[in-house]
């Protein structure tokens, strides 16, 4: 971070001299007070200033308008392109400014400087210079329970096109039991770890820990917390997946389809699912290795290939699906106390059986009397 700083001229009185300009403070900057200093953030070159007195002034004063001085505070905020010519506002954007930043200031995140031969070794020495993160510990209150071994014959039925083909969003759901050893197949096969090789090369067989869905970085930011309303041999309640044990353990037992629907935003045909998943990011498994937060995007993306992986395997198998992001994340934090900034609700979907119908009863009934 620089510190931007005028030193004091020794001097008891000094001209200021003022000039007439189409200059003006950079638009994609904010600022921010961090440990009673003001900082202030270019987000699209990544730099951040500390800023001294004077400098506040004199950002206020172009800011609202007055004769730019000349001296050496102009200079110095021109040299570090601060100060800019102003142009007319040209683009496109339909959100608000918050998410422009977050577009702007996730772009050209800085790169390894290597030669293009040998990338990789600058990209493993980035990885061993410091230490990968532990996963957190379960907050369990009662014993894990083991799910049955996953079973590879219950998914091959159908092509992966025709799976494709037939995967919808559901909103008309019976709230009828899973079986036992189909719910373990597809939470196990959707979140848990595969024993397949990576692939081959020459002679040289690669083995190593992985799931079935790409993750950036192969990191797996996310833990799952599953919401078991209707499944043979459990109670209903929340729980959480442990893809190294292929188990679940009690999170809270009892029922929270109340709760639920509230955290998703009011959605209230999610109370006959047979259960659903959040998924939670664990955003310290990212950022030891990608600090720049355009990692964030990452996580996101993360979430798209872990759901549609659940959505295709569920559908498999027969069972309906319902995707969402509409999440009051408060609610949700609450429901599964996430009391740690480092962990996020992200998506959510849930699964069940019924009629693969997209909109049920009383939402037909909105769009009829609406004609």
């Amino acid at each position: 971070m620089k510190k931007i700083q005028l030193e004091k001229a020794g001097v008891q009185c000094q001209l200021q001299f003022f000039k007439k300009t189409d200059e003006v403070i950079k638009p994609s900057l904010f600022f921010f007070l961090k440990k009673g200093d003001l900082i202030l953030w270019d987000y699209e070159n990544h730099s951040q200033y500390k800023l001294d007195e004077p400098y506040i002034d004199r950002l206020i004063e172009i800011a609202s308008g007055k004769p730019i001085v000349e001296d050496d505070i102009t200079r110095h905020l021109r040299e570090e392109g601060l100060l800019v010519k102003e142009k007319e506002e040209t683009r496109e954007w339909g959100w608000d400014e918050l998410s422009w930043i977050f577009h702007q200031g996730t772009k050209n995140p800085p790169r390894l400087e290597s030669d293009a031969n040998n990338w990789f070794e600058a990209y493993l020495q980035n990885c061993q210079s410091k230490p990968s993160p532990k996963e957190a510990p379960s907050s369990s209150k009662g014993e894990a329970i083991s799910l049955a071994p996953i079973d590879k014959k219950l998914f091959q039925s159908k092509s992966l096109y025709e799976v494709c083909q037939e995967r919808m969003t559901s909103r008309t759901f019976s709230g009828e039991k899973i079986n036992f050893e189909v719910f373990s197949s597809l939470i196990g096969a959707t979140f848990g770890y595969s024993s397949a090789p990576w692939g081959k090369n020459g002679n040289y067989e690669i083995y190593a820990k992985h799931k079935v869905s790409p993750s950036a970085g192969g990191l797996h930011p996310f833990e799952f917390y599953i919401m078991v309303h209707h499944v043979e041999n459990i109670d209903p309640g929340i729980y959480k997946y442990d893809p190294q044990a292929h188990c679940l353990y009690p999170f809270e037992k009892g029922d929270f389809r109340e709760q639920l629907i509230h955290s998703l935003a009011g959605q209230n045909f999610v109370k006959d699912l047979s259960f659903g998943v959040f998924f939670v990011a664990d955003f310290s498994r990212v950022w030891w290795k990608y600090e720049h937060s355009r990692a964030y995007r990452q996580v996101l993306l993360d979430a798209g290939h872990q759901s549609q992986t659940c959505l295709l395997l569920a559908t498999s198998l027969g069972l309906l699906t319902w995707p969402t992001g509409a999440i009051q994340d408060k609610e949700v934090e609450k429901l599964l106390k996430i009391e740690n900034d480092k962990f996020s609700p992200i998506f959510f979907v849930g699964i069940g059986t019924g009629k693969p119908n997209s909109f049920n009863e009383e939402i037909i009934s909105i769009l009829k009397s609406n004609r």
